[in-house]
């Protein structure tokens, strides 16, 4: 029965059952031999694995399962703030997976303690002669070394695997936990840093702490038989061992207690810098564009400075803990024979062999959990300061949701989907939203879908940011929120969604469900298809006409991949307009009831954004057919009349009016300022574009192909075989010196030599010469302990430093470097992880693993010498063993190395995914993908557990493995001392018995760090690949010098023939020629998508030019280092950045202004009174500082304190209002007179007074004239600016409604300051 229950039945499997994994399907010797992973290790040592090629996993290990269990168990938790109640649930929760580990752990004890009682009759036997009852002793003890060491081998493989499945339990069950709870935050304090560090270093460092937590009771268990046994041998003297146990206990206990919060300590600074590094990695576009790269990054090189300043306190204690750890071993055996010595000159006693090597022995017993509880103390205090900073997050206060909802809100994604689903069009040919009966029961009367009423504050401020005295939304109707901006649109949008916690009043909603498009477009780095479909179910008709109704089949066209174009991480790869669109089609798309845009029309120049207005919010727009109820924030007025009703936000956040726009036009209030063209309906006659094949791949995409890998790559090769230069290159981050100085440090330990040597000479002449042999011994272990110490201090202190300094330096240098190519392509959890996990392993788990090596290393070349010494018989063994571990170690790592790269890789999917939610939280709650992105982390987590979880078995197998060949050692030992004792003695017999004892321990601890410095030294691979495989963005080209005089000095411009292409999505500038001359001011329009941001990117040399050139000032800016570039020319980009710091680093990042320079560019763009209310120049300010409009003015004033000729603004006031825009139309005609500026816009009434307007066409230059030439003509322009005009023109304000901004009194008339216009140039519309 046994032997069948023992049997592997996977082949008699029925087919529901095939795919379990090959662990839960392997019979009872297979796993505790390992042997089920055999298949493995052979497909990993011929081919290069992937996702595919690794086992199910288990599904007690599937993050559902795990995470409902654990959050079930912390819900009922009463008090969830108490000391360590995270962990203790945790515990409570899989105490039978912990304890499973608890028989084989008492089993391991149970073999281990054998050892000694085998020693001891061994080298009685040793002693005795070949006689016939001796040979049967002999044989007997043969078959007891075979029970022993195998035990070991099996309970010890055992032990670790079950300690370790908990482990993976526990990253299973903590993980989707705090996933969960980031979903619940209020998006006010999300912390993007925090949330990553906690799945990333925090979850990592408690997995030390989940595996040694057997060890504490068991060390305790193994100290008390050790103190047992060693009073048998050593009498009295068992004294000095107990009381250097219980000293280095205490003294390891204090140590737990600082280590943990010098680890808190530490990993808070590096959360902070990971922040710091996310947010520049996610705006490193207009970083770059504003010249501020190196300001950026030189923050985090700072940041880590710091980081490592803060985390040397760790460092330290760590270097104690290790310190007595080793020392033990060495002060414990000197202090016992100096205290034996001594007694035994008292009792006339002498230390004989059979004494000297019983206790040995013992010693090694003892030191074992001796330093196991040294370590395990402090990490296991670490994991619990881990496990504290997961239970602080996860009482963070929630979003507390105040709308009260009406009956037939939708519940789920799988409600939704059923009642706005299948049948979009009905018989009369509109789009038709279907939803269950409506109960009688309401919260709002059936008219309307929403009503507000109350007002919210932010937190720190004393005024509210909206007063909405009673607003009802009206079903099926079109709502325009206007105001000025900062007046609260953004903000009472998101009361809607229920984001503001702090909302006081009443708030109730009702509705099947709501679309939502944030003013910044939340992208997450999908395929364009899927960003638009989102989590709904697909309809081809419906996707296509979205398309079309979004004005994206163009567009379609253009990307080399079509459809299926990745966009790239916060769609870096796409222009403004694009992104908006984008988000704009995923709200369509999803047919909810209610729909809410913030703002997403500014983005767009007026052609598209009327087009797209149209489709959308037309008489036959698909909103309108879908009886959709929309409200559109917006600080443009212009589409007023199209609204069913208007509310307007004055500046004090109050709907100060409201009603249809004839009622709103009448009053004497806000809207009375404006004057308001009639709506214009006539878009609505305009054929539809057409559709053929505009969600095919692109002809370009061919040219990518060949870029592709194919077959085995070099890095492939190298992750099965690995890359000893990785070594080289780690010690090159050291430098010399210190690794030098560390090999030099590890002494060489000749105590067991000596003492078989003092244990002869006692045989021979009791207790002669004590002082020689005392005195040698216990400097012996002084010199070993003060190597020990400088080893030790070399490697935490000085190495970690100087490597951990040098490998984020290259990442930054590498990063800051890189192509804008490289961020379109590479997702930014990829990079993150280089930043954060892969610099923690090299930071903390490298040194301690090379530490371990090092000394095992030496511990086993002395054990190896001395066996071989003891029996020269023996020594023939030494080179077959050593054959035996290579072959080992080779078939071992070709498996291994791979599956720790895929643990790395499946790691980074899961890091992207919770930073893009963070980001995007008010957007996955509006549209209810609670679940789905909760059910995609638990794909993706299960997807990165596999080669987790692989990995540790894979690092069992190896233990297993070399215990294996260490009772295979033992055996031959034992043989030959029972064959040939005659002729070795029992004192070589002794030395060789305790040694392969001590070999045993040597080999599992090398191999233990060994393991660990394969993992380590991973990472420090993988950075070298990264910098290998990302090339800067002068790679390839010519020498670049800067140019001798200063530059530019004039600003005139001249692109000549200029081509240029995104690597992602084709060529965007078609032999592009243009001719600005010094001080002129360019207006750049053109259809969103049609080359204006391109351009701009080529000036600053982002974009990747394919022919033609670039001067300015005759300077061809191709033989200019890109960052000269950047800093010598003047951008205020799209996006504002935000320092985090104070307003005068925001100002002046690169500090060469005085205050009063500073002062009066805040005067100028009207911010000082702002700042000066709020704490001045010295006032700490991050991104919720400023409304966005004042984000922009604040980047318009660090422009202004910079050196140059030439500016460019980059759509700078799309997203402004008109006062806003005003202030910034004053700085260009008054600040920059002298300089060149181009200026790209949409709203073309603001280079309406500049000297010359540039239209682009697909990438192409169709029209550069002057403004008036080209008006008056029939011209592209011309149509764009009538475009631009239907829906509101300025009259005559009364003067509290007057903004500061000068009547335009002449269309044409250039700019005060600036020179006139070259003669008339008339590109004809191609």
């Amino acid at each position: 029965m046994a032997i069948l229950e023992s049997t592997e039945k996977r082949s008699i499997l029925v087919p529901p059952y095939k795919e379990y994994p090959k662990e839960a399907t392997s019979g009872t010797l297979s796993r505790s031999v390992f042997f089920w992973l055999s298949s493995l290790f052979v497909n990993g040592y011929k081919h290069v694995l992937s996702l595919g090629d690794l086992f199910p996993l288990d599904k007690k290990l599937y993050s559902e399962r795990l995470q409902n269990d654990m959050q079930l168990a912390w819900d009922k938790v009463p008090d969830q703030r108490r000391a360590n109640a995270l962990m203790y649930t945790w515990l409570r929760v899989h105490i039978w997976q912990i304890m499973a580990a608890v028989i084989p752990r008492l089993c391991l004890i149970g073999f281990t303690f054998a050892q000694p009682f085998l020693v001891t009759r061994a080298i009685e036997l040793a002693g005795s002669p070949s006689t016939q009852p001796n040979n049967n002793v002999g044989y007997g003890l043969i078959g007891a070394y075979i029970l022993v060491y195998v035990g070991i081998a099996v309970s010890n493989g055992q032990y670790e695997h079950r300690a370790y499945r908990a482990a993976v339990m526990m990253r299973g069950s903590i993980v989707p936990c705090i996933y969960r709870k980031t979903l619940l935050l209020d998006s006010s304090d999300v912390s993007p840093a925090a949330a990553l560090t906690l799945i990333s270093t925090d979850v990592e460092n408690i997995t030390p702490g989940v595996v040694l937590l057997h060890e504490v009771w068991a060390g305790m268990v193994e100290i008390g038989l050790t103190m047992y046994l060693l009073e048998r041998q050593v009498g009295a003297a068992c004294g000095v061992p107990i009381g250097f146990a219980i000293v280095v206990m205490i003294a390891t206990v204090f140590l737990a207690s600082g280590t943990g919060k010098g680890q808190a300590a530490w990993i808070l600074a590096s959360q902070q810098r990971i922040a710091n590094t996310s947010k520049t990695l996610g705006n490193v576009k207009w970083l770059k564009l504003s010249g501020l790269n190196d300001v950026a990054f030189s923050i985090i090189h700072k940041l880590r400075i710091r980081e490592l300043d803060i985390s040397r306190k760790y460092r330290l204690f760590i270097l104690v803990a290790l310190a007595l750890s080793a020392c033990a071993p060495i002060i414990s055996p000197v202090l016992t024979f100096i205290a034996f010595t001594g007694i035994a000159l008292r009792d006339n006693n002498a230390l004989t062999i059979s004494i000297a090597f019983t206790s040995l022995s013992l010693f090694g017993l003892l030191n074992k959990p001796l330093s196991t509880i040294v370590v395990a103390l402090p990490t296991i205090a670490g994991s619990a300061a881990s496990f504290g900073r997961i239970q602080d997050y996860l009482n963070v206060k929630v979003r507390e949701d105040k709308r009260v909802t009406g009956p037939q809100e939708a519940t789920s994604s799988e409600e939704r989907n059923q009642s706005l689903s299948p049948a979009h069009l009905a018989m009369n040919n509109e789009i038709e939203l279907r939803g269950s009966p409506r109960s009688s029961r309401r919260c709002i009367d059936d008219e309307f879908i929403a009503s507000v009423q109350g007002k919210y504050s932010w937190p720190e401020a004393a005024e509210p940011v909206i007063d909405i005295t009673d607003w009802n939304i009206r079903r099926r109707t079109f709502t325009l929120l206007i105001g000025p901006v900062g007046c609260g649109k953004s903000t009472l949008l998101k009361c809607l969604l229920g984001e503001l916690s702090g909302f006081e009043g009443t708030l109730r909603t009702s509705y099947l469900g709501v679309a939502y498009c944030d003013q910044i477009p939340w992208l997450p780095n999908e395929t364009i298809r899927g960003l638009i479909i989102g989590n709904a179910t697909f309809d081809e008709q419906w996707y296509r006409e979205v398309i079309s109704a979004c004005a994206l089949e163009q567009d379609l066209q253009n990307w080399p991949q079509g459809e299926e174009s990745v966009v790239g991480s916060k769609g870096i790869s796409l222009s403004g307009g694009q992104k908006h669109r984008l988000a704009i089609g995923r709200a369509v798309y999803s047919r909810r009831e209610l729909v809410l845009f913030d703002d997403v029309f500014s983005g767009l120049d007026s052609t598209t954004e009327d087009e797209v207005f149209h489709n959308l919010l037309g008489r036959e727009g698909l909103l309108r057919k879908a009886n959709m109820t929309v409200v559109l924030a917006s600080s443009d007025v212009r589409r007023a009349p199209y609204a069913d009703h208007l509310v307007v936000l004055d500046q004090s956040g109050k709907n100060s009016e409201e009603g249809t726009f004839e009622a709103v036009n009448s009053r004497l209030g806000y809207a009375s300022g404006l004057s308001w063209n009639n709506a214009d309906w006539s878009h609505e006659g305009k054929p539809e574009p057409k559709r053929d094949s505009v969600l095919s791949s692109n002809p370009n995409s061919k040219a990518l192909e060949g870029v592709l890998p194919k077959g085995e790559t070099e890095a492939d090769l190298l992750r099965r075989t690995g890359d000893t230069a990785v070594y080289n290159y780690y010690l090159k981050s050291a430098g010399w010196k210190a690794p030098t100085i560390f090999v030099i440090s590890i002494a060489i330990y000749a105590f067991y030599l000596w003492l078989k040597w003092w244990a002869d000479a006692n045989n021979a002449m009791p207790n002669t010469n004590l002082g020689k042999w005392l005195g040698v011994y216990t400097t012996l272990g002084i010199g070993a302990i003060i190597g020990l110490l400088v080893a030790a201090w070399q490697l935490f202190i000085a190495i970690i430093t100087k490597s951990g300094l040098y490998f984020h330096d290259v990442l930054i240098r590498t990063v800051s470097r890189a192509p804008l190519s490289f961020f379109a392509s590479v997702d930014d959890g990829v990079t993150i992880n280089r930043f954060s996990q892969d610099l923690q392993l090299i930071d903390m788990e490298l040194p301690v693993a090379a530490l371990g090596v090092a000394f095992s290393l030496a511990f086993a070349i002395a054990e190896a010498v001395l066996m071989s010494v003891a029996s020269k018989y023996f020594a023939v063994v030494i080179p077959f063993v050593l054959i035996v571990f290579y072959i080992l170690q080779r078939f071992y790592l070709r498996t291994s190395r791979q599956m720790r790269f895929l643990d790395i890789e499946l790691k980074a999917p899961l890091y992207s995914q919770l930073l893009e939610t963070l980001s995007g939280l008010p957007t996955i709650r509006a549209f209810q993908w609670e679940r789905d992105a909760e059910e995609k982390n638990w794909r993706l987590l299960d997807d990165s557990q596999r080669p987790n979880y692989l990995l540790f078995c894979l690092q069992r197998w190896l233990v297993f493995s070399v215990d294996m060949v260490i009772a295979a050692m033992a055996l031959i030992l034992i043989t030959i001392t029972v064959t040939l004792r005659e002729q070795i003695g029992p004192g070589y017999m002794g030395i060789a018995l305790v040694n392969i004892m001590a070999f045993s321990g040597t080999m599992k601890a090398g191999l233990t760090f060994w393991v660990s410095l394969e993992v380590s030294i991973g990472a420090v691979a993988r950075i070298k690949n990264f910098v290998a495989q990302t090339k800067p963005e002068s790679f390839s080209q010519g020498p670049l010098e800067k140019p001798q005089k200063i530059w530019p000095d004039e600003g005139a411009i001249e692109l000549r023939e200029l081509s240029a292409s995104y690597a992602t999505s084709g060529t965007v500038l078609k032999n592009f020629s243009m001719s600005i001359k010094a001080g002129q001011k360019i207006g750049i329009c053109g259809r969103t998508g049609s080359g204006k941001s391109s351009l701009a990117l080529c000036l600053f040399r982002m974009l990747d030019v394919d022919h033609g050139s670039v001067t300015i000032d005759e300077v061809d800016v191709s033989s200019v280092p890109h960052d000269h570039v950047r800093s010598s020319l003047v951008s205020v980009p799209q996006e504002a950045y935000i320092f985090d710091g104070t307003v005068r680093l925001n100002v002046d990042p690169a500090e060469s202004v005085q205050d009063d320079n500073i002062i009066q560019a805040l005067e100028k763009v009207q911010l000082w009174p702002t700042i000066q209310r709020r704490g001045g120049l010295d006032a700490i300010i991050d991104d919720k500082f400023f409304s966005h409009g004042q984000s922009q003015l604040l980047s318009l004033a660090r422009a202004m304190l910079r050196k140059s000729k030439v500016l460019v603004l980059d759509e700078a006031t799309s997203s402004l209002d008109d006062d806003t825009s005003a202030i910034i139309k004053d700085v260009v005609r008054s600040w920059f007179a002298d300089w060149t500026v181009i200026a790209i816009a949409h709203k073309l009434d603001s280079i309406m007074e500049f000297d010359r307007i540039a239209v682009l066409d697909d990438g192409q230059l169709v029209e550069f004239d002057e403004p008036k030439a080209l008006l008056d003509r029939a011209s592209m322009f011309r149509n764009l600016y009538e475009y631009s005009q239907t829906g509101v023109s300025k009259k005559m304000l009364p003067p509290q409604h007057v903004p500061s901004q000068r009547r335009i009194s002449s269309i044409g008339t250039p700019l005060a300051g600036t020179s006139s216009a070259g003669p008339s140039t008339s590109v004809p519309v191609a």
